[in-house]
C-alpha cells in the first residue's frame, strides 16, 4: 500500500504549496510571517504614529509628559537601526524561503512535464499499434474481397 501511494505521489501532479507546507517548521513560519506583517500599509501607519508620538513627546509638545530622549533622539535612532537590521534579516530569510519554494515548484513542473511526455509517447505507440492492426485488417479484408470477387466471376 505504501509503495503504491509513493508511485501515485510521483505520478500524480503534486501541489508545490503542499510540499513546502510539509517542510515548514515553526521558525520558518515566523520567518515568513514577520515580513508579511511588517510589509503592509497598516504597519506603515503604526510606525508613522509611533515615530510622530516619540518626537512629539521628546520635543515637549505634550506638557504633561516628560522628555526621555531629547533631540537628536539618540535612543530612537538606535531603535530604528536595530529594527531595520532585524527586518532586513527576516526579509532575506523570507526571500531564501521563496527561492526554495520556486525550486520545488520548478522540480514538480519538470516531473509533471516528464510524466506527461512519457504518457504521450506511450499513447502514440498505442495508436501506432492500433493503426498497424487496422491496416493489416484492411489489407486482409481487401484480399478476401478480391478472392471472393474472383470466385464469383
Amino acid at each position: 500500500m505504501r509503495k503504491s501511494d509513493e508511485v501515485i505521489r510521483r505520478t500524480v501532479t503534486r501541489n508545490a504549496n503542499d510540499v513546502t507546507a510539509e517542510q515548514q517548521t515553526a521558525l520558518t513560519r515566523i520567518a515568513d510571517a514577520v515580513p508579511s506583517l511588517t510589509g503592509n500599509l497598516p504597519s506603515v501607519v503604526v510606525h508613522a504614529l509611533f515615530f510622530a508620538s516619540w518626537i512629539a513627546i521628546n520635543l515637549s509638545l505634550f506638557g504633561a509628559l516628560r522628555a526621555f530622549d531629547p533631540y537628536p533622539f539618540g535612543l530612537l535612532s538606535v531603535i530604528v537601526s536595530l529594527e531595520a537590521i532585524i527586518l532586513t534579516l527576516f526579509v532575506l530569510t523570507s526571500q531564501n524561503r521563496q527561492r526554495t519554494r520556486e525550486r520545488i515548484r520548478s522540480d514538480i513542473e519538470f516531473e509533471t512535464s516528464m510524466n506527461t511526455e512519457l504518457k504521450m509517447v506511450y499513447l502514440h505507440e498505442k495508436i501506432d499499434k492500433l493503426t498497424e492492426g487496422h491496416y493489416e485488417l484492411l489489407v486482409n479484408v481487401r484480399k478476401l474481397l478480391a478472392e471472393s470477387g474472383r470466385r464469383q466471376n
